[in-house]
């Protein structure tokens, strides 16, 4: 499916971008250790841009449809590392890759449960930021969502308000 008009900004993705910035901070040990997990925690759940070499089907209601085959733009640094480059937004894909007229939306975690056995890295990029998502970061996100799948599915099954759901959560946080 061809990607919108970046002017048509679906995806705009601050909070991932901010915890992009605190890497680029100059910090402690522990400090980059704490910054860097919580990029990727904040990855995770976040919704990011994929190119992709051909259109990607999808379902009427805008899922991808199963058993889809995907091909992904892959890209190498000038270190020869190779990776498929993600964006917090369309606007950055665009202007980085200005040829590429297809895309997929995936979180973090859909992403890393697809690339973490391939031979590629995560990039991803945001303004002026570029972080690279390494293969045990990958797999480390795609279980920890996991584990939090049935957790997640029986929130929904049990479909309690935002406010109950928050309030059980900071409950269980004690």
């Amino acid at each position: 499916m061809p990607l919108p008009p970046s002017q048509e900004e679906p995806l705009k993705n601050t909070e991932l971008e901010s915890t992009m910035f605190g890497l680029n901070m100059s910090l402690s040990p522990e400090e980059e250790l704490e910054a860097r997990q919580k990029f990727l925690d904040c990855l995770a759940v976040s919704t990011i841009v994929l190119p992709t070499v051909n259109p990607v089907e999808t379902q009427p209601d805008g899922y991808i449809k199963p058993d889809v085959d995907i091909t992904f733009v892959v890209v190498e640094t000038d270190d020869g590392v190779s990776g498929i480059p993600a964006f917090t937004s369309l606007g950055g894909l665009k202007s980085a890759l200005p040829m590429v007229n297809h895309g997929v939306f995936l979180t973090g975690a859909q992403a890393a449960k697809v690339l973490s056995p391939s031979p590629h890295y995560l990039f991803v990029d945001g303004p002026n930021m570029h972080v690279q998502v390494e293969h045990n970061e990958m797999a480390e996100i795609m279980e920890r969502t996991q584990q939090m799948t049935p957790t997640l599915q029986a929130e929904a099954n049990r479909n309690d308000g935002p406010k109950a759901v928050l309030k059980r959560r900071l409950a269980d946080d004690r």
